[in-house]
């Protein structure tokens, strides 16, 4: 290779490289505003006083005692003042178990169960939010108990997470 193909080579590399450069930095704030842009809360998460908590679908006595955590966790907290009607509320709290089969293989599944809060803005009735944690597996009613109530002590700590921001993220 000659010294002049050698300057050529070296000057193109060079013209490249500086124009690749020149494009990330000029594209790099706008990737930065995308990354740091958050939607904002439904307003009522932040403004509401008053909520009313409604049994969704905790048909047993043992799936009960997860209501009563949540609602006793609900009232201590003092963020928003327990109503015993949905009508005196600004928002509806609807606490459920669910469940969702997450594997089939050979002839069985396996269900994950959770804990599902909706809430919902009571005058509308509009869904604004949904927060849910794992209940994790139990063979024993009382390890049973103690799984429902970390699951309602978890999805009342999300809630408060959620309701503490202005924009939108993740719990946890």
């Amino acid at each position: 290779m000659t010294n002049t193909t050698s300057k050529l080579n070296s000057n193109t590399f060079t013209q490249r490289a500086i124009l690749a450069l020149t494009l990330l930095l000029a594209i790099t704030p706008h990737l930065r505003a995308q990354a740091t842009a958050s939607a904002p809360l439904p307003a009522q998460l932040t403004t509401a006083t008053t909520a009313f908590l409604a049994n969704a679908g905790l048909d047993n006595a043992t799936s009960t005692q997860a209501y009563n955590t949540f609602y006793q966790g609900l009232y201590t907290w003092n963020h928003y003042q327990m109503k015993p009607t949905p009508a005196a509320a600004e928002l509806t709290f609807e606490l459920s178990i669910n469940s969702l089969v997450t594997n089939v293989n050979n002839g069985s599944s396996l269900n994950d169960t959770y804990l599902r809060l909706v809430i919902r803005d009571t005058k509308t009735g509009a869904l604004l939010w949904s927060l849910s944690e794992n209940i994790r597996p139990a063979a024993r009613q009382k390890t049973l108990d103690t799984n429902l109530n970390d699951a309602a002590t978890k999805l009342l700590a999300d809630l408060k997470a959620v309701t503490s921001s202005s924009t939108a993220s993740a719990p946890r």
